[in-house]
């Protein structure tokens, strides 16, 4: 999973979820199709997103330059 804040752009790590280039959507950045499976795999990556935008919003909160090195930190 990559972050990507203000042009900068910062390797997460892994998600352990994995597709075939077939199954993505890469315009909306998600799983292809309705399937269970899919929509399995999307609500996890909705929910890794979730985090993330949280922490964001508290960092930014906290802080008044925020990087996306805080973000990963």
């Amino acid at each position: 999973m990559r972050i990507t804040y203000n042009a900068d752009r910062e390797e997460l790590g892994s998600t352990h979820i994995e597709c075939r280039k077939s199954q993505w959507d890469q315009t909306n950045q998600c799983f292809k199709g309705k399937s269970i499976w899919a929509l399995e795999q999307n609500k996890k990556l909705s929910n890794f997103k979730q985090r993330i935008e949280k922490l964001t919003e508290e960092l930014e909160r906290d802080n008044d330059e925020l990087t996306v090195f805080l973000v990963v930190a």
